[in-house]
């Protein structure tokens, strides 16, 4: 296998890494891995035993010596991608909230690295499918034949399946958030998470924090440093503008 390989092994509370394959190869030479201990990397189906994905050096391995050292504990999570939360603010603008939701996608799929009993992607997927079923709804609505009692049933419909989509994707929102809460601190780093701020800001809230992960990571502050009048700054002129144009669009199509 490649050198450049990086490899996550699955220690304690959360996956640690990414660590080169040397540095695997020769943790099981010197004890400090054992061949039992899972790993995975990026486009594997599941977690492996390194007895499986190295055999000839599990075959070798001494006894089971010490535990990961301060600094290979330090790196057990794995460092948050993506833009600062103020682009994700502008990418969502310019895509008509279609980047929001894509980046839920990449944020769910980190958290669920932090925490494998995470389910915010189902929970997010579950919140599109309400949107899929109310765009077919709505087709038989948009008929001018359509009678009168069925576009009234159908009305109600859309109306709960909308009401689902936005329960869906808080419960998503604020089950990445609880595990950050209870994760990270056992890294030594500290969140503080604002649940009204969650609320209203979700994603971008949430990538803030992550990015705040990210500088932790990197030598920053392991407490938390997101300010969150910045994100109200920000978000408060953005959801009026956002209002001021839909009214806009409605005024222009009646």
């Amino acid at each position: 296998m490649s050198e450049t390989n990086e490899w996550w092994l699955g220690r304690g509370s959360a996956p640690a890494g990414p660590y080169a394959e040397t540095q695997i190869l020769a943790w099981l030479a010197d004890g400090t891995a054992t061949p039992d201990d899972l790993a995975w990397r990026e486009g594997m189906p599941e977690w492996r035993s390194l007895r499986e994905l190295f055999p000839e050096a599990a075959a070798s391995a001494p006894p089971f010596s010490a535990p990961p050292t301060a600094q290979t504990a330090d790196l057990a999570i794995p460092p948050p991608t993506g833009p600062h939360w103020l682009w994700l603010v502008l990418i969502t603008v310019v895509t008509f909230g279609i980047g929001m939701w894509i980046w839920s996608f990449v944020q769910a799929s980190w958290v669920k690295r932090i925490d494998p009993r995470n389910r915010s992607g189902g929970w997010l997927l579950a919140a599109i499918g309400c949107i899929a079923v109310d765009f077919f709804l709505r087709l038989p609505m948009t008929m001018a034949n359509a009678p009168s009692g069925t576009t009234h049933v159908l009305g109600l419909l859309t109306i709960a399946i909308k009401l689902s989509q936005l329960v869906f994707f808080y419960i998503a929102v604020f089950s990445m958030s609880e595990s950050m809460r209870r994760v990270l601190p056992k890294h030594d780093l500290s969140p503080e998470i604002g649940g009204i701020t969650l609320f209203f800001f979700s994603t971008f809230y949430l990538q803030a924090q992550m990015n705040w992960v990210d500088r932790a990571l990197q030598g920053g502050s392991r407490e938390s440093d997101v300010s969150k009048l910045a994100v109200w700054a920000v978000g408060v002129p953005l959801t009026v503008a956002s209002f001021l144009v839909l009214v806009a669009l409605h005024a222009i199509h009646v």
